[in-house]
């Protein structure tokens, strides 16, 4: 059963992520809205990617880590994105929150639950990977208005 939730759990986690991304075109268009939403789909598809490599079976609870995973790391984009003059500020204050979360969550991979441990593996991997790729896609000028 929880495998066929698993399943629908994804669907709709994909369903959600095309959702946002509409949402985002709005607001930044197209390339922008990949630009965004692209550092959280990246850094929940290589978080899993990771763990299934190491061996670790992906669950329902691994699935439903993407949603804290989308929500987080597309924020990280976000205020990257928006900086307009203020990257120094911006991205430490982005840093400093990856690193508490990824900290927190990160204590939760060591759990001896399985569920709790789920979540936390896939966020701490899901959410650090996102402010690597958030950081590699900011538009170039906010890059080079230094």
């Amino acid at each position: 059963i929880l495998q066929r939730y698993r399943r629908i759990a994804l669907w709709l986690i994909l369903g959600v992520y095309g959702v946002i991304g509409l949402l985002l075109a709005w607001r930044y268009g197209p390339a922008g809205s990949a630009a965004v939403l692209l550092p959280a789909v990246g850094g929940g598809v290589l978080a899993v990617a990771l763990l299934a490599w190491a061996g670790v079976p992906v669950n329902l609870f691994h699935v439903l880590a993407l949603l804290l995973v989308l929500g987080m790391g597309s924020d990280y984009a976000i205020f990257l994105r928006e900086a307009r003059g203020a990257e120094g500020p911006a991205l430490l204050a982005v840093v400093l929150a990856v690193a508490t979360a990824a900290l927190s969550f990160g204590l939760l991979g060591f759990s001896s639950t399985p569920f709790i441990r789920a979540i936390g593996q896939v966020q701490a991997l899901g959410i650090a990977l996102a402010l690597v790729l958030a950081l590699a896609l900011r538009p170039a000028s906010v890059t080079s208005n230094r």
